[in-house]
C-alpha cells in the first residue's frame, strides 16, 4: 500500500508561486528563448487573460480561412514557452502561413525577428480574469482571495512576471513596424476594425466573406459553445 500523500493544491499565493515554477520545464524554456523565427512569424505576446486565446483564434481563422479541424487551439497556435513539453515542434510547419504562436514573454525575453501582436486591457479586468481562472487549478477552490492575488502577486514588483512589468516593456515597441499593439476594450466595441487591423498586419487577403466568418467564429457566443477547443486542457493534462 503506497504511503505517498495526494498531490494538494496550493492554498496561499507563496505555495502557488512555488508550484507554478514547475509548470514549464527548463528544457522546454530554454528551447523557447534559443527559437529563430521567420521574419513572417507572428507572435501574439500578451500578458494572460488579456485576449490571448481570442487573438490565437482570429489569427488562425485569418490564415486559414476558418479552420475549426483541432482539439485544442494550442496545437495549432503552439505556447511557445510550453511548446517542448507538449511535444509541438516550434520549427516545422503549420497548418497555413504564417507560423503563429502564442507568448507571455515580456519584451527583452521574446525571440527576435518576427511580428508581434500584443493587445492590453483594463488592469482590474486581467486581475478578477486571473483570479476565475486560477481558482481551483492554481490553487484549491475558495482558499484564496482575489485581494490575496491583487497584493501578493498582481502588486508585486519583486517578482519577475507582473501585468505592469509586461505592459512597461512592450509600451515602447507600439509604434515600431514589427509590433501591432491593440486594446481589448476597444477590440471588444469594434471587433470587425480589429479583424481588419489584424489581418492587415499580418498580410492575409481579406474579402467580406472572410471577415464574416472570423467574425462569427471569434465571437463570445462561437467560443463559448466550443468551449473544449479553447480550455487549455492539454496544458492541464500534462500539469
Amino acid at each position: 500500500m503506497s504511503t505517498t500523500p495526494p498531490l494538494t493544491r496550493p492554498r496561499s499565493v507563496p505555495q502557488m508561486l512555488e508550484r507554478v515554477q514547475h509548470m514549464i520545464t527548463p528544457q522546454s524554456m530554454s528551447r523557447a528563448l534559443a527559437f529563430q523565427p521567420r521574419p513572417s512569424d507572428v507572435f501574439i505576446a500578451t500578458f494572460p487573460k488579456s485576449g490571448t486565446t481570442w487573438l490565437q483564434q482570429i489569427v488562425h481563422g485569418l490564415r486559414t480561412g476558418g479552420d475549426m479541424d483541432f482539439d485544442e487551439i494550442t496545437q495549432v497556435v503552439p505556447w511557445l514557452e510550453t511548446a517542448l513539453d507538449l511535444g509541438l515542434d516550434i520549427d516545422g510547419p503549420q497548418r497555413a502561413q504564417p507560423r503563429a504562436y502564442k507568448s507571455h514573454l515580456p519584451w527583452p525575453m521574446i525571440p527576435k525577428g518576427g511580428r508581434y501582436l500584443v493587445a492590453v486591457r483594463d488592469p482590474g479586468d486581467v486581475l478578477v480574469s486571473q483570479f476565475h481562472f486560477w481558482n481551483g487549478w492554481f490553487f484549491e477552490a475558495g482558499s484564496v482571495t482575489v485581494e490575496d492575488i491583487a497584493r501578493d502577486l498582481f502588486l508585486n514588483q519583486t517578482l519577475p512576471f507582473n501585468y505592469y512589468r509586461h505592459l512597461q516593456s512592450w509600451w515602447p515597441q507600439r509604434r515600431e513596424p514589427h509590433t501591432l499593439m491593440l486594446c481589448y476594450e476597444s477590440m471588444l466595441a469594434d471587433p470587425q476594425a480589429a479583424v481588419r487591423r489584424i489581418a492587415d498586419f499580418i498580410g492575409v487577403p481579406l474579402d467580406a466573406a472572410l471577415l464574416q466568418r472570423v467574425l462569427d467564429q471569434s465571437s463570445v457566443e462561437f467560443m463559448r459553445a466550443h468551449a473544449r477547443q479553447f480550455d487549455d486542457h492539454l496544458l492541464r493534462e500534462a500539469r
